[in-house]
C-alpha cells in the first residue's frame, strides 16, 4: 500500500497533494482570456451541445476532485490510522 513511500515522503506527498487541489480550483474557477486573433465562427450555439459540454465538464471536475480526496485519505490513513495528522513516529 506504502508503495515505497516513507513517512516524511508521505507527508510531504500529502501536503503537496492538498496544495495542488487549491491551485487547481482556483485555476478552474477563472475566467478563460478568448484570444482577439482568433475569429468568431459566426455560427449558432445550439443548446442542447452546450448543455452536454457543461454535464461533460462537471463529470470531469468531479472526478479530479475524487481524485484528490481519495489521495489525501489514504496517505492520512497511512500516516496515522483515521484519515487525519497524528504524532508521526
Amino acid at each position: 500500500m506504502r508503495g515505497g513511500m516513507s513517512k516524511t515522503d508521505m507527508v510531504r506527498c500529502k501536503g503537496l497533494v492538498e496544495t495542488a487541489r487549491v491551485l487547481i480550483v482556483d485555476v478552474m474557477n477563472k475566467e478563460p482570456k478568448l484570444d482577439e486573433n482568433i475569429e468568431e465562427s459566426g455560427g449558432e450555439i445550439d443548446p442542447e451541445e452546450d448543455a452536454e459540454m457543461d454535464a461533460d465538464e462537471q463529470k470531469f471536475e468531479m472526478d479530479v476532485a475524487g481524485l484528490y480526496e481519495q489521495t489525501i485519505m489514504q496517505l492520512g490513513e497511512q500516516l496515522d490510522g483515521n484519515g487525519g495528522f497524528g504524532v508521526v513516529s
